[in-house]
């Protein structure tokens, strides 16, 4: 199927995180979620790991 994803560098090291699938995604919406973790990265967030974190139910061990 056909994902929205998002390529971003941190840490030097470049990401690909899927936004969703398309046409279920609207391309306003993936633009909505692109900037959430843009703003994340600038708070110096990695959103890969807080999605990852969020999927395991809270706080890191």
């Amino acid at each position: 199927s056909r994902l929205w994803y998002l390529k971003f560098r941190f840490g030097n090291k470049e990401n690909r995180m899927a936004l969703g699938p398309y046409p279920l995604i609207s391309l306003a919406l993936a633009r909505e979620k692109q900037a959430d973790i843009r703003r994340l990265i600038l708070e110096g967030i990695n959103p890969a790991e807080k999605r990852r974190e969020d999927k395991r139910g809270g706080e890191p061990l």
